[in-house]
C-alpha cells in the first residue's frame, strides 16, 4: 500500500514536490508508527515524518469520532431492524422498515382476536377471525395443524393442548405461542443490540479505534443463517475483545 507525502524545503518549509512512499503491513508496528496525518518528507536526512500541527490533530480526531459514531448507530438500526425481521420470520425477504412496522401490528392484531376468543369463545374481530379461520383451513390443513403443535410442544415446550379442543382454539394456541416465541427473539436481539452500542460508544469514548475496528468486524459476520444461540456465542466473544 502507498501513501502520498509531500517534500518541502527544511530551509523555507516551502512545498517543492510529492511522492509516494510504502506502508507496511497494517498490523505492524512499522504501520501504526506511519499512520500519518500528513507525512511530510524531510530531505535533509532522508526520513518521513508527521507534520500536522497539534490543531489539525484535533481536528481529525473530532472527525473520526464523528464518523465512528455514525458508523456504530447506523450498525446499531441494521442490527434492530435484522432483529424484528427475525422475530416474524421474514429474515430473507428483505422487507422495508415500514412493510416490517406493519407486519408486527397485524400479527400483534392476530394473536389478540386469538387470544380472546381462547379466553371467553367469543369473536372480539369479525374479519380478523375469519382470516384465522381461513388460515387453519388451508395452511393447516389435516395433519399439519397436529404436527405444528407436536413441533412447538417438543422444541420450544409450549405446552400447547389438543384434547377437547377444536381445530380452530388448536390454531389460536399456535398463533398465541407462535407470537410469543417472536417476542422474545426480538426481546433478546434488542437486548444484544444495546450491548453492541453502548460497549461500543465506550471504546469511542476511549477512542480506541482499533477496539472497534474489531468489534464491529465481528458484529458482522452475522447474516441471516446464523442462529441465535450462535449470535449469543458472538456476543460472549465480543465482550472478550
Amino acid at each position: 500500500m502507498k501513501k502520498l507525502y509531500h517534500i518541502f524545503d527544511p530551509q523555507t518549509l516551502e512545498i517543492i514536490g510529492a511522492g509516494f512512499y510504502e506502508i507496511k503491513p497494517e498490523n505492524s508496528t512499522e504501520a501504526k508508527n506511519e499512520n500519518y496525518i500528513k507525512p511530510m518528507y524531510n530531505t535533509d536526512n532522508d526520513t518521513i515524518y508527521d507534520g500536522a500541527t497539534q490543531e489539525e490533530i484535533a481536528e481529525m480526531e473530532i472527525q473520526k469520532v464523528a464518523e465512528y459514531r455514525t458508523k456504530i448507530y447506523e450498525l446499531t438500526d441494521k442490527l434492530k431492524s435484522s432483529a424484528k425481521a427475525r422475530a416474524l420470520g421474514k429474515v430473507s425477504e428483505k422487507l422495508t422498515e415500514k412493510q416490517l412496522n406493519d407486519l408486527e401490528e397485524s400479527y400483534t392484531q392476530k394473536k389478540e382476536v386469538a387470544e380472546h376468543y381462547l379466553q371467553t369463545n367469543e369473536v372480539s374481530n369479525e374479519i380478523i377471525f375469519d382470516l384465522i379461520v381461513f388460515e387453519e383451513a388451508n395452511d393447516f390443513a389435516g395433519e399439519k395443524l397436529i404436527q405444528t403443535i407436536q413441533y412447538l410442544n417438543a422444541v420450544y415446550n409450549t405446552e400447547i393442548p389438543t384434547e377437547k379442543l377444536s381445530r380452530i382454539q388448536m390454531y389460536c394456541y399456535i398463533i398465541v405461542a407462535k407470537y410469543g416465541l417472536g417476542m422474545y427473539v426480538k426481546r433478546t436481539l434488542n437486548d444484544l443490540c444495546e450491548v453492541f452500542r453502548s460497549k461500543l460508544i465506550t471504546d469511542l469514548d476511549n477512542l480506541n479505534f482499533e477496539k472497534i475496528d474489531a468489534k464491529i468486524a465481528l458484529v458482522q459476520e452475522i447474516t441471516n443463517d446464523t442462529t441465535l444461540e450462535e449470535i449469543l456465542d458472538l456476543k460472549n466473544q465480543f465482550d472478550t475483545l
